[in-house]
């Protein structure tokens, strides 16, 4: 947090995620922020293209000092991924209009797997974690 300073005169911004991705690739040394859902899906070959550009930081654990963890969407579930963000839906209608029915199936289940499909992490559905081996 910049606890009211200011970033640095070398940040800057970019208009899309995938000039970042393209930015970070040509300048060695840089560091980008963008979203899991921009390299999560291992069957997409756009994605699978940005991985071979750039490196994916694994950043330190929120639950372990000096293990290092990757952006996916066990990590995240769990709270141990530390750049993580609660998306919120503030309904303003005074009544049960057009907004309560998409409140109510983004928390049902086509709507919560609508989230885990964008490799984000759906919070109103129970999902079974299972131990895997990694080959990597």
């Amino acid at each position: 947090m910049l606890h009211g300073g200011s970033l640095t005169s070398n940040a800057m911004a970019a208009q899309t995620s995938e000039s970042v991705i393209d930015f970070v690739s040509r300048n060695p040394g840089t560091v980008g922020f963008i979203g899991v859902s921009w390299i999560g899906n291992k069957d997409d070959e756009d994605q699978l293209s940005f991985l071979k550009k750039v490196k994916i930081a694994h950043l330190e654990s929120t639950d372990s000092t000096g293990t290092f963890v990757l952006p996916v969407q066990n990590n995240i579930y769990l709270g141990i991924y530390p750049m993580v963000r609660d998306l919120f839906y503030i309904k303003k209608e005074r009544h049960n209009g057009l907004g309560y029915g998409l409140a109510n199936f983004m928390k049902g289940h086509v709507g919560q797997l609508i989230f885990k499909r964008a490799y984000l992490v759906p919070t109103q559905k129970k999902f079974t974690l299972r131990p895997i081996r990694l080959n990597e």
